[in-house]
């Protein structure tokens, strides 16, 4: 219980840094963005780029194994377990975040986020 608080209060802080994402009807609009990369054993990948303009949302991280996701300015996304996570509305993504996908496995791992971009104000 601990844990699901603390990674629902580090997504809430997390949100914040984007500035601002339209919300309507609980959910967010714009042109859909996926991206996915196969992450070598004990290594890390690079993943997305947010845009320089505009606003990048974080919808969804997926993975295998013990596989993360790290933001350049965020630090490390909460993740609860192995598969897909989902994070609703979103993190809004400030502009020019790096998403890395690590992986402390000794095997190759596979991430994929989805994300939605949206028109700045």
């Amino acid at each position: 219980m601990r844990m699901l608080a603390a990674a629902f209060l580090a997504v809430a802080l997390l949100a914040t840094a984007g500035q601002a994402q339209e919300v309507h009807q609980g959910s967010v609009s714009g042109r859909l963005r996926s991206a996915g990369t196969e992450t070598p054993a004990g290594g890390a990948a690079a993943l997305l780029t947010s845009p320089s303009e505009g606003f990048l949302i974080l919808t969804q991280f997926c993975s295998s194994g013990e596989a993360r996701l790290r933001g350049s300015s965020l630090g490390v996304i909460p993740k609860t377990f192995s598969g897909c996570d989902f994070y609703f509305p979103g993190i809004a993504l400030p502009a020019g975040e790096n998403l890395i996908c690590e992986n402390p496995d000794p095997i190759p791992r596979h991430c994929l986020v989805n994300s939605v971009l949206q028109k700045g104000e």
